[in-house]
């Protein structure tokens, strides 16, 4: 049976499998990069049926801590994307869930990586203002316009 692809809209359940995605900061923003790519909605619970799909990231352990770490041999990042297959089992009423690959399937190595400035870096972190300040100046701005307007068609 030839597998089928995810339905489009749908966002996928995510897995991080490794230490490595908690501890060393380059697998870290690896992560972060991955969770903004394919955010969708937040939501606390959610039925099976609209599970479609899983996003698999898994590395294995460091070997050893090196001194230099500009020359640090990092272990790869094994992606892998599955479909879940939900089969009726007889005498349960919950379904068995499997997963069937569905590709793409890629074997990450982390390569070149620098810092940023921290000038740079601290006004790329900068949070954005207020909302409803924003929406108050535009209102303002909106409307001293229009009186503008008004005051020349008079």
């Amino acid at each position: 049976m030839q597998n089928q692809g995810a339905t489009a809209g749908l966002r996928p359940l995510l897995t991080f499998s490794g230490a490595l995605f908690d501890v060393h900061p380059r697998y870290q923003h690896l992560k972060s990069f991955t969770m903004d790519f394919f955010r969708g909605q937040t939501v606390e619970a959610m039925e099976l049926d609209g599970l479609e799909y899983v996003i698999s990231l898994a590395v294995a352990e460091q070997e050893s801590q090196p001194v230099d770490t500009a020359k640090e041999d990092l272990p790869p990042v094994h992606f892998r994307v599955y479909i879940l297959r939900s089969k009726k089992v007889r005498g349960s009423k919950f379904p068995r869930v499997e997963l069937e690959e569905m590709g793409p399937r890629m074997d990450l190595k982390l390569g070149r990586y620098k810092d940023a400035n921290p000038e740079i870096m601290a006004l790329a972190l900068k949070k954005p203002k207020d909302r409803e300040v924003c929406a108050s100046f535009l209102w303002f701005f909106f409307v001293f316009v229009w009186r503008l307007i008004l005051t020349f068609i008079d």
